[in-house]
């Protein structure tokens, strides 16, 4: 009997890991891709133009149902035109949040605030914390790479 209730113990403690563990694990997997993801921003040759921050966010950005979709972006401050600086970001060989098929889209936007405010970014918010005393917002601009569509598999995010 007690032979028995020890190897009860062991399933059910390998069926309760086997059950929860992906729902603490995926999350962090999907940290850990979205921080490789916003450091391609990071660490890019910003010639002529300023770097102030660098933001991040993933979870279901766009649409409805089920997904994850990663967005970084970089606050720059630049006398270059927002073309001139799309040709600059788009121009660069980005790396995907994930593997898997997806498209990676590039987006710059004119800063109006703290608050981003773009097309790849429906649900969620990114705030740059160095604009909160700001009222001058010219030559500021949003460089954004984007990478969405991948499965939520375990994380509740999505």
């Amino acid at each position: 009997m007690k032979k028995l209730k020890k190897v009860f113990l062991i399933v059910s403690i390998f069926v309760f890991l086997l059950i929860i563990t992906p729902f603490f694990v995926v999350p962090i997997i999907n940290s850990v891709s979205l921080s490789k993801f916003e450091n391609q921003l990071k660490y890019l040759d910003y010639e002529n133009i300023s770097l102030i921050e660098t933001r991040s966010i993933y979870g279901k950005l766009n649409g409805n149902g089920n997904g994850i979709d990663f967005l970084a972006t970089a606050l720059v401050k630049s006398e270059l035109t927002s073309e001139e600086l799309l040709s600059f970001i788009s121009n660069h060989s980005f790396k995907q949040a994930k593997k898997g098929e997806s498209a990676l889209m590039f987006d710059v936007v004119s800063i109006n605030g703290e608050t981003l405010k773009t097309e790849f970014l429906e649900h969620g918010e990114i705030k740059f914390g160095k604009l909160v005393n700001e009222t001058d917002f010219s030559n500021y601009y949003a460089l954004v790479i984007y990478d969405g569509g991948y499965s939520a598999l375990f994380d509740v995010s999505g």
